[in-house]
């Protein structure tokens, strides 16, 4: 079964990813610094307004954990985020 987190940020803006990463993390790499979502064999970056910070990597993972422990009639649950997102695309 395929769940997903809306992710969505102070505009309202909402972008669907899967709700099966392994690893959620702040990347400081980049200018503003992202969410990085890491799945096996693939990686999503989450780019904001500004720099997203650990309460945004804090909301997904809360998410995950909440998507997977709804009833599989319910496949999507919500994050939002610090910053309004502007892009959301593989790495």
């Amino acid at each position: 079964m395929e769940k997903y987190i809306i992710l969505s940020g102070l505009d309202g803006v909402e972008f669907y990813v899967a709700a099966d990463p392994i690893y959620v993390e702040v990347d400081t790499t980049t200018i503003p610094d992202r969410i990085l979502l890491t799945y096996v064999g693939k990686q999503i970056g989450v780019q904001g307004a500004d720099d997203m910070v650990q309460a945004d990597a804090d909301a997904i993972n809360a998410a995950v954990a909440k998507c997977w422990s709804q009833p599989y009639t319910e496949p999507t649950i919500s994050a939002t985020l610090s910053q309004v997102v502007t892009e959301v695309a593989p790495t």
